[in-house]
């Protein structure tokens, strides 16, 4: 078992490096945040692995599932991903960024290979709270002053590699969607909601999760107006864009390829959070790979330019699928107030609104509109 790495002692000499990483300290501590910022990189991870390495060898000696594994293996893999989850803890701390998507992946690639390893799902969770305890027990022998504020920190990622973890546990077992199925994507900076997928979308039916370095995708055996409305929910909850196309599973290759196309398309667009369907972004595809056509939609909006509670009106409108009601509560104007503003839209624009080819050209211009800028 490693030994614990030596601390340094306030007022002695030493020609050993600043004692300012998260694992080397003075009497005197520094916050968490500035020390980490001071320490030098290479050292802070390296330093980062041996409590890594030391917490896996701890998991071996109370999980029977862990000791049956090959030391190397142990070390090599199970060490890593604590080494994962201390860096996003640490380093992601000092510098800003958000666990999210990052953690997601990791825990869901160590879900995936601890059922290949046989590790048990009880053994695998158990590991995480170990890690949860192993880690408040290092922050508060050696940062006592920053364990009030990482302690949330530490029960926010035991969740979400546990949420995670457990999802991708039960991938491998899923069988291939066959016959009719609907497929979402979307991009991995929301691999939240491969985890997420199945408590939204339990009426739906079973899910499928796929996760690519490009993109996830949800498959289900259902029809996109089943899916919708609970892929709508998690849309929002986790303020992201997904795309949605209706597909078969004999064909999944090629359902994925038009997904995955889609994906790329709305990371180009400055879509709200919701769910988009293929055809409609490669629609807008067509206008912004062109400049001529792009420039035709964008001028159709032209007789509104001078009045924005008008296309303020007509886009709230086609968003909520044509209801004055929804469109005048979104607003907060009274419906007759709607429907004297789209008759206006109407007569400057010279179009008919009950047409479909209208009202869909005229969404896709404002869609362009704002995406262009």
């Amino acid at each position: 078992m490693p030994a614990r790495p030596r601390r340094a002692h306030n007022g002695g000499t030493s020609s050993r490096r600043p004692t300012t990483t998260v694992l080397t300290y003075s009497q005197n501590r520094l916050p968490l945040g500035m020390e980490l910022e001071m320490s030098e990189n290479v050292l802070l991870s390296r330093e980062l692995r041996v409590l890594a390495d030391h917490m896996a060898t701890r998991y071996a000696d109370v999980i029977p599932d862990y000791a049956r594994l090959d030391p190397h293996q142990l070390r090599r893999d199970v060490a890593m991903v604590s080494f994962e989850f201390l860096t996003v803890l640490t380093q992601g701390r000092a510098q800003g960024v958000q666990p999210g998507s990052h953690l997601t992946h990791v825990a869901l690639e160590a879900g995936r290979r601890r059922r290949q390893q046989s590790v048990s799902l009880n053994a695998l969770l158990r590991a995480y709270r170990l890690w949860g305890q192993y880690t408040l027990e290092f922050l508060a022998r050696e940062a006592p002053s920053s364990l009030v504020d990482l302690a949330s920190e530490v029960a926010s990622q035991v969740d979400i590699v546990s949420e995670a973890s457990t999802r991708a546990y039960h991938m491998i077992a899923e069988p291939l969607p066959t016959g009719p199925i609907v497929g979402l994507a979307g991009p991995p900076t929301h691999l939240q909601a491969t985890v997420l997928a199945p408590r939204f979308m339990m009426s739906a039916g079973p899910v499928r999760c796929d996760v690519e370095p490009t993109a996830f995708f949800l498959l289900l055996p259902a029809t996109p107006d089943s899916v919708a409305p609970v892929a709508r929910a998690l849309a929002d909850e986790l303020d992201c864009v997904l795309v949605i196309q209706a597909g078969h599973g004999e064909r999944l290759d090629e359902l994925k390829n038009d997904l995955r196309e889609a994906v790329g398309i709305a990371a180009l667009l400055v879509l709200p959070p919701g769910v988009y369907d293929t055809r409609y972004l490669w629609l807008l595809n067509l206008g912004l790979s062109s400049p001529k056509y792009r420039d035709r939609f964008t001028r159709l909006l032209a007789p509104l330019e001078h009045r924005p509670e008008l296309l303020q009106t007509l886009q709230t409108y086609l968003d909520l699928r044509l209801s004055p009601k929804a469109t005048a509560e979104t607003l907060g104007i009274h419906v007759n107030t709607v429907a004297y503003r789209l008759s206006k839209v109407q007569e400057l624009m010279g179009c008919d609104l009950k047409q479909m080819t209208v009202r869909t050209t005229l969404h896709l211009a404002m869609v362009l509109h704002k995406a262009v800028g």
